[in-house]
């Protein structure tokens, strides 16, 4: 990843035993995270051990190309990140019969 704006990016917390994240959450979080406290707890005492993931993705080496008329994309993403997510945010999926397909 290119270093500068994008080596610093936002995370979030995935809830879990510990609170490694907790002191990071910004002012008024933990009002919020008051409401899921049923949830938070399940998650805790479920083993899971509390993380931070980027809230932003960004794809390694993405290239593109036409094949015909169809769109070859290729790419690499972290460790669980799903290539499925990526491609949503990209394109539009619409009702096949209507003369359409993908939309980018």
């Amino acid at each position: 990843m290119a270093e500068g704006c994008w080596d610093a990016l936002p995370q979030a917390p995935l809830w879990g035993r510990g609170r490694p994240c907790a002191a990071a959450l910004a002012d008024g979080e933990h009002e919020r995270l008051a409401r899921f406290a049923p949830w938070c707890h399940a998650l805790e005492h479920a083993g899971l051990v509390q993380e931070a993931r980027e809230v932003r993705l960004l794809p390694e080496g993405l290239e593109w190309r036409f094949c015909g008329e169809a769109l070859e994309l290729s790419f690499a993403l972290p460790a669980g990140t799903y290539a499925t997510a990526l491609l949503r945010e990209l394109a539009e999926l619409v009702e096949p019969g209507a003369g359409q397909g993908l939309v980018l």
